[in-house]
């Protein structure tokens, strides 16, 4: 394998195959990543590492010990009554692991830095352990399916995740169409599920995401 590869450079090692004229480099800037097919091919890359490694794995099982083993949406199903129910992560409902990694990126190259897949993984990987990523922990799989579908909806007391300050430390990433996705949910929540305490609390996190649109 290796007659088969030429490593060039040290600061950004660029990887030319001698079978053909393609070179891969390991960091990518943002004239790199300014193709839209070959942005999106990156963030699927990076979501793929991170699903693969043992931390998010780890992660996943934390939130379980922690209690987090319930449906959301259907009471009654759990891991402890019924051990052989699979009982899925969902990103979001404000953001997929797409828009996460998405927005990593963004932020990272519109402050000049060179990105590569482990590194945003790496850091995505730190969100979650930090516990900024926002996730419904229990969903099964059917009801996971239709949250992708958007057959079902989620209150964002339903999830856990201190979404606000991932907003914070990476706000140079998100683009016009997220903020107005997260206002839209923002509003259905007012809608769909309006206590006192939930409009309040609803209120507050409008008006911190509010100020990132201006």
């Amino acid at each position: 394998m290796q007659d088969e590869l030429k490593i060039k450079g040290k600061s950004n090692p660029k990887i030319k195959s001698l079978l053909d004229d393609e070179v891969l480099k390991l960091y990518q800037g943002k004239e790199d990543l300014s193709d839209p097919d070959i942005f999106e091919n990156f963030v699927k890359s990076t979501e793929m590492l991170i699903r693969k490694d043992p931390r998010y794995t780890n992660y996943i099982s934390e939130l379980k010990s922690r209690g987090f083993n319930k449906d959301v949406l259907q009471s009654g199903i759990d891991n402890e009554k019924f051990p052989n129910t699979s009982i899925e992560m969902h990103h979001g409902p404000m953001f997929t692991l797409y828009d996460i990694v998405s927005i990593v990126i963004d932020h990272l190259l519109t402050e000049g830095q060179k990105v590569s897949t482990f590194g945003v993984a790496k850091l995505v990987l730190c969100e979650h352990e930090l516990h900024r990523i926002q996730v419904v922990m229990g969903l099964a799989k059917t009801n996971h399916e239709l949250c992708h579908d958007g057959k079902a909806f989620i209150h964002i007391k339903q999830s856990i995740g201190d979404v606000i300050n991932f907003i914070k430390d990476f706000k140079f990433g998100l683009r016009r169409e997220h903020l107005y996705t997260l206002q839209e949910y923002l509003n259905l929540c007012k809608k769909y599920d309006a206590t006192d305490n939930d409009y309040l609390m609803i209120n507050k996190v409008t008006k911190k995401i509010n100020k990132y649109m201006n």
